[in-house]
């Protein structure tokens, strides 16, 4: 987990990338416009920008946890199962460890934005160092959360082809024990020497037949 925290920084993902080069483009706009100077001209527009991003990431942190909720009954019971025989279930981990990630990180812009709203309507002054310092940290976890919510849009829809992967290999594995259990049956049943009730309970007690087999034999010994 801790080197999800790596992403942040790691100048080898593209997202970090672009967040640098904006955030630092961002940076030489507001030093030329020369914002700390005129900050009583620019103070209105970004009281409402400061107040919309703070909302906004309140609102994103919701949508994650939805998504994380949706994304999590989509692994159903089976699918787990024959993802578990495959040895393939800690190959989401780092799917679900990035969402966590997400959710952290817009949390640390929460309150960065929450701070940066409340001193910009107090009268504390702050040097232009601290506030060009304040201005890059905002702007690159804001850059960043909304490319790195875009990276993990690749992550959804892997998920999707996951699942319906396993979901397909689920049907054929249910198709073919459908057909074995028919086909054990109809051999049985065929013989004149056990009746359709000792057939039962020779399954029931017989422990070298597969544990889903014996259902699916029952499931037609039943009917």
């Amino acid at each position: 987990m801790n080197s999800k925290i790596l992403d942040l920084i790691c100048i080898k993902n593209l997202e970090v990338i672009i967040t640098i080069i904006l955030s630092i483009t961002t940076l030489i706009i507001l030093c030329r416009l020369n914002v700390h100077a005129n900050w009583l001209e620019y103070e209105p527009m970004f009281k409402s920008i400061v107040l919309a991003i703070f909302q906004s990431f309140i609102g994103l942190i919701g949508i994650i946890i939805a998504g994380v909720a949706v994304i999590i009954s989509v692994f159903t019971r089976d699918v787990l199962r024959v993802m578990r025989k495959q040895e393939l279930v800690d190959n989401l981990k780092p799917i679900f460890y990035s969402f966590v990630f997400l959710a952290q990180i817009t949390v640390v812009g929460v309150v960065i934005f929450l701070f940066a709203y409340i001193f910009s309507h107090s009268k504390i002054y702050i040097p232009a160092w601290s506030f060009y310092t304040i201005a890059f940290i905002a702007t690159y976890i804001l850059y960043f959360v909304i490319l790195y919510t875009v990276s993990l849009i690749h992550n959804i829809v892997s998920i999707f082809f996951i699942t319906s992967k396993f979901n397909k290999g689920l049907d054929e594995e249910e198709s073919l024990l459908l057909e074995k259990a028919i086909y054990f049956v109809d051999k049985q049943t065929k013989s004149d020497f056990f009746s359709s009730n000792e057939i039962l309970l020779n399954v029931i007690r017989d422990d070298k037949i597969e544990p889903d087999l014996k259902i699916e034999i029952i499931k037609i010994l039943m009917k």
